[in-house]
């Protein structure tokens, strides 16, 4: 679980920002169960983007299903201001990218609109999962969190976490099985079916 407990941006992970929109939020985290979160700051910046890449990840020997978990929280400024956030897959090392979520305004938002700097309460969460097992037996698969800034209001995430399950394993004992397993990458946060 990539839980944004440590510095930015985390061991292994890679960001584009030319805008200065990603920044840690050290006094909430996802849903009052931590103090830190990733905070895209759409609220100062009136255009621009930001890119967060995972780091590679292997899924091989896994079998259906595997998911994209992550905690956010966002209130749109007004009907006026467009913000958005997209995540995409790679399946070759990040050369080329493949659209798997996008949502903005009023379907990204987890509370109703607020004319004022957003700061999220621990009610003002939500989990969104998007299922990856079209993707089980890649080898090479990078996940890249996208937000594009409408000069809106601030975007927060937390939690990412990708689970799976492996098999056919062969143990030492000759004994198949079919085992769920964790993904760790990064700082641990709130444990759920998290990697």
């Amino acid at each position: 679980t990539q839980g944004f407990q440590a510095s930015f941006p985390p061991a292994s992970w890679s960001v584009a920002d030319p805008a200065g929109l990603y920044r840690l939020n050290s006094t909430t985290g996802g849903f009052g169960l931590s103090t830190v979160s990733l905070q895209a700051n759409c609220f100062d910046i009136p255009a621009g983007s930001a890119r967060l890449a995972s780091p590679v990840l292997d899924f091989t020997w896994s079998l259906s299903p595997v998911t994209l978990r992550f905690d956010i929280a966002y209130a749109p400024y007004s009907a006026a201001y467009h913000d958005s956030l997209v995540i995409e897959v790679s399946t070759d090392c990040g050369l080329t990218f493949t659209r798997l979520y996008a949502q903005g305004d009023d379907s990204l938002a987890t509370v109703p609109a607020v004319t004022a700097r957003f700061v999220p309460q621990a009610g003002d969460w939500a989990t969104r999962t998007i299922d990856l097992s079209a993707f089980a037996g890649q080898h090479s698969v990078i996940l890249q969190f996208n937000v594009l800034s409408g000069y809106g209001n601030d975007i927060f995430l937390d939690n990412i976490s990708v689970s799976q399950i492996h098999g056919p394993v062969k143990f030492f004992e000759n004994v198949e099985g079919v085992h769920e397993t964790n993904i760790r990458i990064g700082e641990a946060g709130r444990s759920k079916d998290n990697l």
